[in-house]
């Protein structure tokens, strides 16, 4: 770096390709005074450092200034950038191959005037920018390049290498090696640069096949247990075909029991001594029964009889027939045990009531402020939007009789969290989710 003196200035000569960080001004003073300027506070009053490139082999417009020159009505501040502090005059980085110094008076640049001063020697520090970059695989094959300097304030650079990275290591694989990818970055210049590897993606669990579920008034469990267990995390997508066909038989609601769920449950045991449900009047006029579905479980297999009677208060008056008889296996489990309505079957009038009894085993019979539960379904051509719901949110409407086929359903992430979900809905289903997709972001 040389300093030459020219005019009331000096020209301090950059050696070629070099960029400036820093340049430190050595015994800098104003001609006639002894005081070393070090910084704008011992600046003389209304004098300036300028700094101005060369260009075409001239001095060119001043670039920089300290301080730098302030608004001017709706002109903003200008000459900006530099610092001054500690004899150090920092420079943003400027590529020049020459520049000169001068001590100005003035507060705009039409008004500035060189002032004499004297400048011992100039010391600095060059900016190396990263140069010619290319980013290499473990082959030598460049990925990425970036010719020239790449400045240090620009904004990152996103790559993606999702392709590189699926054929190198589907290559080691194959090969049975270990998993060890490397890359390199590289450029011309000596210089500091890098890059970090931000991995994104997703871990995939996959259901393959078909997952069958017939709805018939219970919930029912998406069949996952015997497969990858379910994480204690939400998925971010969970995804599936989804078919959904409606068998023509709902639950008659208003006058049909909810399956209990948690809790302690009383109930009546049902041995050979009947016990009943009673309805209300005419309850069944003009409906075409389907089935009826009893609430409980049997702690020992049992044989359990179906009676239609008539009642007066609490008691039974007649048998008006028999509906039918249910060979009940023993299970912990409460449930609904359906038997199908016989067609032929008188089930209206006044005082109607079901008579269950046992002539082999016992049946738990659940019970709710002494009322036995049961379920009542209907032959319904029309599904008429009801809700097939998951977990108890809705999963769709089934809006026709016809199969609704749904292919690549987005199903409720947060249903999957944990445990498998129980569908339920009070139509008669058959539900098949296939290929059932389960994604967590990563």
């Amino acid at each position: 770096m040389t300093v030459r003196i020219a005019e009331n200035s000096y020209d301090v000569t950059i050696p070629s390709g070099k960029r400036v960080f820093s340049l430190t001004l050595h015994d800098l003073k104003q001609s006639g005074s002894g005081t070393a300027i070090t910084s704008p506070s011992n600046l003389p009053a209304n004098h300036r450092l300028v700094v101005s490139p060369y260009e075409g082999g001239q001095p060119g417009s001043p670039r920089y200034s300290v301080p730098p020159v302030g608004r001017r009505r709706m002109l903003p501040p200008s000459l900006t950038g530099a610092t001054f502090s500690n004899k150090v005059l920092k420079l943003p980085d400027m590529a020049a191959g020459k520049i000169r110094l001068s001590l100005v008076t003035g507060s705009f640049p039409e008004e500035f005037e060189a002032q004499s001063f004297s400048l011992d020697r100039v010391t600095g520090i060059s900016a190396v920018f990263p140069t010619d970059l290319e980013l290499v695989d473990q082959a030598g094959a460049v990925l990425w390049a970036f010719p020239g300097e790449y400045p240090p304030n620009s904004p990152p650079m996103d790559l993606d290498l999702r392709v590189n990275f699926e054929s190198a290591l589907n290559d080691q694989i194959k090969a049975g090696q270990p998993l060890d990818l490397t890359f390199r970055l590289r450029g011309r210049a000596p210089s500091r640069a890098g890059f970090t590897f931000s991995l994104r993606g997703q871990l995939v669990r996959d259901y393959p096949g078909v997952k069958t579920l017939d709805l018939e008034g219970d919930p029912v469990a998406l069949p996952l247990a015997n497969e990858t267990p379910l994480a204690d995390e939400t998925p971010s997508s969970a995804t599936g075909d989804l078919t959904v066909t409606y068998r023509g038989i709902r639950i008659l609601e208003e006058l049909s029991d909810a399956l209990p769920t948690g809790g302690a449950v009383g109930g009546a045991i049902v041995d050979t001594k009947p016990v009943t449900r009673i309805f209300p009047p005419r309850a069944f006029s003009n409906m075409a029964l389907a089935r009826i579905g009893i609430i409980g479980r049997a702690p020992t297999d049992c044989e359990l009889s179906v009676q239609a009677v008539q009642m007066v208060g609490n008691h039974i008056a007649s048998v008006m027939g028999t509906l039918g008889v249910m060979l009940i296996s023993a299970s912990n489990a409460l449930q609904t045990h359906w038997l199908d309505f016989p067609p032929d079957s008188n089930f209206s009038g006044e005082n109607i009531g079901l008579a269950l009894h046992a002539g082999m085993g016992r049946f738990f019979w659940v019970r709710v402020q002494d009322r036995p539960l049961v379920k009542l379904a209907i032959f319904d051509p029309d599904p008429a939007g009801r809700p097939l719901r998951i977990n108890g949110a809705i999963l769709i409407n089934v809006t026709q009789p016809e199969e609704i086929h749904l292919p690549a359903h987005a199903f409720p992430e947060a249903q999957f969290r944990s445990r498998a979900p129980a569908l339920d809905s009070s139509l008669f289903l058959t539900v098949d989710v296939s290929d059932l997709a389960l994604r967590y972001a990563r």
